[in-house]
């Protein structure tokens, strides 16, 4: 049984700090970083979910939710709840897998770069050096993010995926896709959750 006593968004403390120097830097015209979380942290995680969701009426994705149970408490009462979690995918085959990690990082990556640009050029406009500066860390963070996006494009290019092979009731077999990091698998789906 899990247990919340917080809304979502403060669950996550990196989440919780970029939500709050987002709005810090709105007061002050930079509205970049409102846009990149709402872009990549909604509209994103939505568009991937409806394109898996489509991938699994079509049998090329096995199953795509765990679900859990949850004790929320509203205003203090305990409510029992099952939640559905969208969990790394399991494909028919290397190639889609390939295929859909692939184009979907270079979406992202794209995405990424529009967004640094736009930053770059609210930074041209800004008078104040002081919220300059701080900008400038947002950049490095999203210039961090969009590296990130691009080792992991490449690594879907060059092949040096870790490949978890499952076999079905059925006795067909499915792929899940990984990358490695510090010695630890990481689910290629949450690296395109990632904000």
């Amino acid at each position: 049984m899990n247990y919340q006593v917080a809304p979502f968004w403060i669950n996550s403390g990196k989440l919780a700090c970029l939500i709050v120097i987002s709005l810090f830097l709105a007061f002050f015209s930079v509205s970049t970083f409102i846009a990149y979380l709402l872009v990549i942290g909604v509209g994103w995680a939505v568009l991937v979910s409806f394109k898996i969701h489509a991938m699994k009426e079509k049998g090329v994705i096995l199953k795509n939710s765990d679900t859990s149970d949850w004790m929320v408490y509203i205003q203090g009462i305990p409510v029992e709840e099952k939640r559905q979690t969208l969990a790394n995918p399991c494909f028919a085959t290397l190639q889609h897998a390939q295929s859909f990690f692939s184009n979907a990082f270079m979406i992202r990556v794209l995405i990424q770069v529009i967004f640094c640009s736009y930053i770059l050029w609210q930074i041209w406009g800004l008078d104040n050096i002081n919220v300059q500066i701080l900008t400038l860390i947002g950049v490095v963070y999203l210039g961090y993010t969009l590296w990130v996006s691009i080792q992991r494009y490449i690594t879907l290019k060059q092949g040096n995926l870790i490949i978890e092979e499952l076999t079905a009731p059925s006795g067909s077999l499915w792929y899940r896709v990984y990358f490695k990091e510090k010695e630890k698998l990481f689910p290629a789906l949450d690296g395109l959750f990632a904000i």
